[in-house]
């Protein structure tokens, strides 16, 4: 299996659930022709790189691209913990609802 074939595997897997959260990948190719990194984009490479490249040099995007993804999980967690107060406050009786009945063998 070649990366594009697999990167878009693992983003089918993604998109079924059946990976958890986003898996980063990222594409390191001789082939630095717009189109060719073009389609590894289109695949579901979050970033290429072109060989050759220096350590120094991938450090900071592989940093950045982790980055990118720590904030979205922060913003995802965010959402859902929103999304589950206002679930927690639908399910609850309002405050004068509950006293109504107290006291009277309701």
């Amino acid at each position: 299996m070649d990366g594009l074939s697999c990167v878009k595997r693992i983003r089918t897997l993604e998109a079924e659930g059946t990976l958890a959260q986003h898996v980063p990948v990222i594409a390191v190719t001789a082939n630095a022709r717009s189109e060719q990194i073009s389609a590894a984009m289109d695949a579901g490479m979050d970033l290429v790189i072109t060989k050759p490249f220096r350590i120094p040099e991938l450090l900071p995007q592989m940093d950045s691209l982790l980055r990118r993804m720590a904030e979205q999980l922060r913003e995802e967690d965010e959402v859902e913990e929103k999304e589950e107060e206002e679930e927690d406050q639908k399910g609850e009786e309002p405050k004068g609802e509950e006293q109504k009945g107290e006291g009277r063998g309701e």
